[in-house]
């Protein structure tokens, strides 16, 4: 239907509480064997309403696990930004 009144777009996620707490339980595992001792997580749950809030929450418990780890939020938009102007 591209191009016609027709035309439609559809963007989906799928976000499982394993699959998540996978990700974050490596981050966690890993920045607790470096020195900083430090995780950064990127979000975009101010355009992505759904998903990426539970992505929030989830790193927030996880963090709960790991107290010797500090950890922040950043959007992703900014965080990318970073990376340009502080390789």
């Amino acid at each position: 239907f591209e191009g016609t009144e027709n035309e439609f777009v559809l963007q989906e996620s799928v976000f499982t509480r394993r699959g998540v707490d996978r990700i974050l339980k490596y981050a966690f595992d890993v920045a607790k064997e470096r020195p900083r001792k430090h995780v950064t997580s990127g979000t975009k749950s101010n355009g992505i309403s759904i998903s990426m809030p539970y992505w929030d929450e989830r790193t927030e418990a996880m963090a709960a696990n790991y107290p010797q780890v500090t950890w922040d939020k950043q959007h992703i938009d900014i965080l990318c930004a970073r990376f340009v102007l502080q390789p």
